[in-house]
């Protein structure tokens, strides 16, 4: 879930999932146990989807359009949230929560990398800003300020597609 987040595509977030699992595979015998598995492996998936995007950038391959990849293959959180509110009996109800879990999305997608790895990891992966810190190499006041900021633009650019402003028009 984290490499899907992170990445522009599907296929990229897949690529970049089993590639975490080989380096972590290979590199078992190195874990020194300062810190839970799982954030080591958090930290391998970030440094991993952060160089593929960092290539695909300079290749010019980046496409940021993967929303509709994202809500078929992912079992969102935001659409299972939805889902769970919006009763099938009111399907303009249901129509509207798919079209904010859509900009939510396509909010968090604008962000500054290092921004939507902060809040992808707090808010959507459940970590401590501890855990956020260790597997990003980053401060604590760093990545609380990455949250904070990215929380504040996130909710910018949300405003301004509600109005209209930035949409895509898929």
């Amino acid at each position: 879930m984290l490499c899907l987040r992170l990445m522009s595509d599907t296929a990229e977030a897949e690529d970049m999932t089993q590639e975490t699992f080989i380096k972590a595979s290979q590199a078992i015998k190195s874990f020194r146990h300062e810190a839970l598995l799982s954030t080591w492996l958090y930290r391998i998936a970030t440094n991993l989807c952060k160089n593929r995007i960092g290539y695909l950038k300079r290749r010019q391959q980046n496409s940021h359009d993967h929303l509709a990849s994202l809500e078929a293959k992912t079992g969102d959180l935001w659409q299972r949230r939805a889902e769970s509110v919006v009763s099938h009996d009111q399907p303009e109800a249901a129509a509207e929560s798919k079209e904010a879990q859509e900009m939510i999305i396509q909010a968090l997608d604008s962000l500054p990398e290092k921004q939507k790895m902060a809040l992808t990891l707090r808010d959507i992966q459940g970590l401590s800003y501890a855990e956020i810190a260790d597997i990003t190499g980053s401060s604590l006041g760093t990545v609380k300020s990455r949250i904070h900021q990215g929380r504040l633009l996130l909710v910018k650019v949300y405003q301004a597609l509600l109005n209209g402003e930035g949409r895509r028009d898929d």
